[in-house]
């Protein structure tokens, strides 16, 4: 995926959850930035092994 759509959707997930409530939308962008992370390394991983 270009790097742009990345962008684009960062954008809409600050717009859709961070502004209306920032303290809820701490752990929620937290739990997705993890989810990705652990996502990303198990591809990593299945394609090394």
């Amino acid at each position: 995926m270009p790097r742009w759509v990345w962008g684009v959707i960062v954008v809409l997930i600050l717009l859709i959850w961070v502004v209306p409530n920032p303290t809820a939308a701490g752990t929620a962008v937290g739990n997705a930035f993890q989810a990705l992370v652990v996502f990303f390394r198990s591809l990593g991983s299945a394609a090394v092994g």
